[in-house]
């Protein structure tokens, strides 16, 4: 693992040789040097909490990255994945789409509001901390460097119907998955950059152990599964196991994030089948050759969406809908 002093040098430093974009390509409101002068411990504060969540566990990073997809594509980039369910509305959180969201991933937002809040209390939101946690977290994992953009705020109302509205879902078709990102603006091509970070995913036995067990009426296994793929499954998910219990999504580096997750889509070990037709799917195929062929290209696609997706729907003025939340939990 990288020593701390490392790490936070690598993850706090400007670090735009590896990214793809100035901040104004993406948004007019949104700014790196948000809080130059109201918060410059940010970075550095928040660059220790993440060393010290990773260092503990390398699947955090998996984790968050989830969390920040789902807290974006429900309603913008507000946070409102993190508030709690009370006894008049279920949130986000709880609806069934998200309940196998990583409860090490909130920690570490949450790990990181409390530093923050100890040096700057009252100045940043936690929508503007997941991002942050986020880019850390996929730096540490080995991926490419980026500079985040600042200025969210945090959303007060959060519903489990929303969720369930829009989240993609692991058993998706194509041409769903398709109509779904291109609601929100995302052209197949970013739906594939983005679903990269599958790189260093996981997923419950219950999201793909069909494929090994009973796959359609005439064939028990899913006939584009390599032997591979289909050893590691039984291994994984044997029958009658916990099926909350997780499987990679890339099986062979899956706590680098690089490009093996696009080769073995081309070997034909993808483990779900939504991954899997990306490269089956001849409007995507030749980008996952792309990226299997040219990992910087990958990286600056990535990084190109992903600061896309940060500017969902972002809430920038306060009022009755938005505020900086003192704990990311709940409202103020």
């Amino acid at each position: 693992m990288l020593k701390l002093e490392n790490a936070v040098l690598v993850v706090w430093a400007v670090a735009l040789m590896h990214g793809v974009a100035q901040a104004a390509n993406f948004s007019t409101v949104l700014r790196n040097d948000y809080y130059d002068q109201t918060c410059p411990q940010l970075e550095s504060t928040v660059a220790r909490t993440s060393w010290y969540k990773y260092n503990n566990s390398a699947v955090v990073a998996a984790g968050v990255l989830r969390i920040y997809f789902h807290d974006c594509w429900v309603a913008g980039c507000d946070a409102s994945v993190m508030l709690m369910s009370t006894d008049t509305n279920q949130a986000e959180k709880d609806a069934q789409e998200n309940l196998s969201l990583s409860g090490d991933g909130f920690d570490a937002i949450t790990q990181a509001k409390l530093a923050v809040e100890e040096v700057c209390p009252g100045v940043v939101s936690c929508a503007d901390l997941i991002t942050l946690v986020t880019r850390d977290l996929i730096i540490l994992a080995g991926g490419p460097r980026y500079e985040p953009l600042y200025g969210r705020l945090d959303g007060r109302t959060s519903r489990a119907e929303d969720a369930i509205a829009v989240l993609p879902r692991a058993r998706d078709p194509m041409d769903k998955l398709i109509a779904n990102f291109a609601s929100q603006n995302f052209s197949s091509q970013e739906m594939l950059a983005l679903l990269g970070g599958h790189t260093i995913g996981f997923a419950h036995c219950s999201e793909f152990d069909y494929r090994v067990y009973n796959y359609s009426t005439t064939s028990k296994v899913d006939p584009i599964l390599n032997a591979t793929a289909e050893e590691s499954m039984f291994g994984v998910c044997p029958i009658g196991v916990d099926p909350l219990i997780v499987g990679n999504l890339d099986n062979t580096t899956p706590e680098d994030f690089d490009n093996a997750f696009f080769h073995n889509l081309q070997n034909r070990e993808g483990v779900l089948e939504s991954d899997q037709a990306l490269f089956e799917d001849p409007r995507t195929r030749p980008g996952v050759n792309a990226y299997a062929a040219n990992q910087t290209l990958w990286y600056r696609d990535f990084v190109a969406t992903m600061m896309k997706l940060g500017t969902l729907n972002v809430k920038t003025i306060p009022g009755p809908d938005a505020e900086i939340r003192r704990d990311c939990a709940f409202i103020n």
